[in-house]
């Protein structure tokens, strides 16, 4: 079926890239690692993987709509088969003609600020965002989304009503979430620098009172030819369990030969709770060779307040794609 799956979408989208008058892109991007596990008793193993390969199809139907599909892969969570599987991430058309700087997204796409931090950085080849890898908020959800770009791209928002349970998730209540982001780079007009500052809410909205979940945070980017920083907070509010998480991401550039990373994450589950948390780090060097292909070498570790021996281990991190 996967294969079916992948033919179907691959065949009719070749025959429109290979028109001339057509204006359908296809894409793809793959991740890819060797790893050797440090940890205490882990012996050194050490394995080649596949961590992630999407086909992006995009086509613009006329000067007012588009639409795109992007599949993904990976194994089957909570099950035997390990083999990987093909999976949908985003799905939707999208409208920009109904008001200036402004385009409405309908169906499963990208949610308001979890892949900022991706975005600005280029390390999602390495780790995940900081609320993505600690599940607290999906990257891709079903629903309406709305986009605005203002001020020569100086200002960027967005507004989506989602299921709420991420694009790998089927709706389960009548609840739906909320959430908008707000974002504002002060230097956009200046060659060379960037400073985004940007903040976002989400609410969750049809369930009672003290189950509707709120996650509210911000971020600071500041870039330039000698480098990158990027530092973001998140914060989830349920009942009485409040959630907090940080990150700070440093990327100083080695002239043209290479860039140094370092990554540390916080994260407080409950706040109230002692020994619950956990800390990652990820440090290195990274180097860019083309446009969406580069790679890195690091050290990761993982730290639990309660745990005596950190997960840690050395990785050569591939990104390749066109």
């Amino acid at each position: 079926m996967t294969l079916s799956l992948a033919l179907l979408l691959s065949i009719p989208a070749a025959a429109l890239a290979a028109d001339g008058e057509s204006k359908t892109k296809i894409g793809g991007l793959l991740f890819s690692h060797w790893s050797m596990d440090l940890s205490k008793d882990a012996e050194e193993a050490n394995a080649f993987e596949v961590k992630r390969v999407y086909t992006t199809i995009k086509h613009s139907i006329n000067d007012d709509l588009s639409m795109r599909v992007t599949t993904d892969v990976g194994a089957v969570k909570n099950s035997d088969d390990t083999k990987m599987r093909l999976y949908l991430k985003y799905a939707y058309l999208e409208w920009k003609g109904f008001a200036p700087g402004m385009k409405l997204r309908f169906g499963a796409a990208g949610t308001p600020f979890v892949d900022d931090s991706s975005k600005f950085t280029g390390i999602r080849y390495i780790s995940k965002s900081l609320a993505d890898r600690n599940k607290l908020m999906s990257t891709s959800d079903l629903g309406l989304h709305v986009l605005g770009k203002h001020l020569d791209g100086a200002l960027k928002w967005q507004l989506s009503a989602m299921n709420g349970e991420g694009y790998g998730s089927p709706e389960d209540s009548k609840g739906k979430a909320i959430q908008g982001r707000v974002a504002y780079d002060a230097m956009k007009s200046t060659d060379g620098l960037d400073l985004p500052i940007t903040a976002f809410i989400r609410q969750e909205v049809g369930e009672e009172e003290d189950e509707g979940a709120m996650l509210y945070g911000g971020a600071l980017g500041f870039g330039m030819r000698y480098g990158r920083l990027w530092a973001e907070y998140v914060a989830k509010s349920l009942g009485d369990v409040d959630t907090q998480a940080i990150s700070v991401t440093v990327q100083p550039r080695v002239g043209d030969l290479f860039d140094v990373l370092v990554r540390y994450d916080l994260f407080d589950p409950n706040t109230d709770a002692d020994d619950d948390g956990s800390t990652t780090l990820i440090a290195g060097v990274e180097k860019s060779f083309a446009k969406k292909v580069s790679a890195a070498v690091t050290f990761e570790q993982e730290q639990g307040e309660a745990d005596d021996d950190p997960t840690q281990g050395v990785y050569l991190r591939l990104q390749a794609g066109f």
